[in-house]
């Protein structure tokens, strides 16, 4: 079978390595490892995400074209990814290309040839195997992406077609930020785009074919268990906030009530009184919930005082702007304030004050390598 050819097949000197994540394969994988290994120019890595006894047959096949790294339980995607990237740092070091692709035949060699291309001429960058989910694509699986692509734009103000891919490359350059990664499922994959667009990291896509095969039916995405995943924390940041608006909203009505013979002062001591007690909840909601800081109060307690002073002073001042010029109602102007404040003081919580420390995890949880074949 002739497929595209790479450049001159060295890649500049890069070794090109490919990453099969595997939990109960079948036939199509044995299939892709056959004709990954006639290119002659691509090391292939399955990594067995614990499959059980019944498919041992099957990575003793697999064995022969590709080194297999097995464990016993099953941790899922993300973990099998960043078992697999920890094998490369440790075996090839930084000096290669690294593509990662399903097992369950829905990237071709072709496609995969493309991405090591597309990583030849954009070693900077994380390029995006996309597909154009024009025709014959399942339901769930169009609707699925539809709502992801939305959430990320909604996060990340970055536009990606094909957020769940699995036909990914990058360099080994970032081996390191990528095992440090968070996530162990479908939700790690995710979590590569949105670390990547946060820290600036360019992301390119390119097409690729859409396949489907049997309606993808041999897929293990778990439609109600990997979404909660991969969405949770931007449901825990919205759930907090909207704990706190309305705890803000509500104390600014009460104190704007009891200190109504104050005059006009009263608007800006009900503001910061409301945003003391809302901030406060705030504060522990974020830290112990959406965050789970590991970070000591004493060290995150001053910068949130910072966070919420500056959160104070401007809130207080677009209040008293607003009501003095285009919405003289104090109760409508606050809830359009607090919009505004919205995004600004959630990105500010999580990069400067619940930023977690970067640890590797891995090989953490029920991920126990029992071999690496090579």
């Amino acid at each position: 079978m002739q497929h595209n050819k790479i450049g001159n097949n060295s890649i500049n000197n890069y070794t090109n390595i490919l990453v099969i994540p595997a939990y109960e394969p079948d036939e199509k994988m044995i299939t892709l490892l056959k004709e990954i290994h006639l290119t002659g120019i691509i090391k292939t890595i399955v990594v067995d995400d614990g499959s059980g006894p019944s498919y041992r047959k099957m990575f003793r096949e697999a064995f022969t074209y590709a080194d297999v790294i097995s464990y016993l339980d099953n941790a899922g995607k993300g973990s099998a990814l960043k078992c697999a990237l920890s094998y490369i740092k440790e075996v090839y070091g930084q000096n290669v290309f690294i593509v990662t692709a399903d097992c369950d035949g829905q990237h071709t060699v072709d496609d995969i040839l493309l991405i090591y291309k597309e990583l030849s001429k954009n070693p900077d960058s994380l390029i995006l195997g996309s597909r154009a989910f024009d025709n014959n694509v399942p339901l769930r699986s169009m609707f699925g992406n539809t709502i992801t692509r939305g959430v990320f734009y909604l996060s990340c103000h970055k536009k990606v077609y094909d957020t769940q891919t699995g036909l990914r490359g990058f360099a080994g350059k970032y081996l390191d930020y990528m095992i440090n990664i968070e996530g162990s499922r479908y939700e790690y994959e995710m979590n590569v785009l949105i670390k990547a667009a946060k820290d600036n990291i360019d992301i390119k896509e390119v097409q690729i074919k859409t396949i489907y095969i049997d309606d993808n039916k041999s897929t293990h995405f778990n439609t109600i268990k990997d979404s909660y995943r991969i969405y949770k924390q931007i449901l825990k940041y919205s759930l907090s906030s909207i704990l706190s608006f309305i705890t803000d909203y509500i104390s600014f009505i009460f104190l704007s009530l009891i200190l109504v013979d104050l005059g006009s002062i009263s608007l800006i001591i009900s503001n910061i009184g409301a945003r003391l007690v809302s901030s406060t909840l705030n504060y522990n909601l974020n830290r112990n919930f959406v965050f789970k800081s590991k970070e000591s109060i004493k060290s995150s307690i001053p910068k949130y005082i910072v966070l919420a002073t500056f959160v104070i002073i401007v809130n207080t001042y677009l209040l008293s702007l607003i009501t003095k010029t285009i919405l003289p109602n104090r109760y409508v102007a606050k809830i359009t304030v607090e919009v505004v404040m919205f995004i600004l003081n959630g990105v500010i919580q999580k990069m400067f004050i619940f930023n977690k420390p970067l640890t590797s995890n891995a090989t953490q949880g029920s991920v126990n390598i029992s071999t690496i074949k090579q």
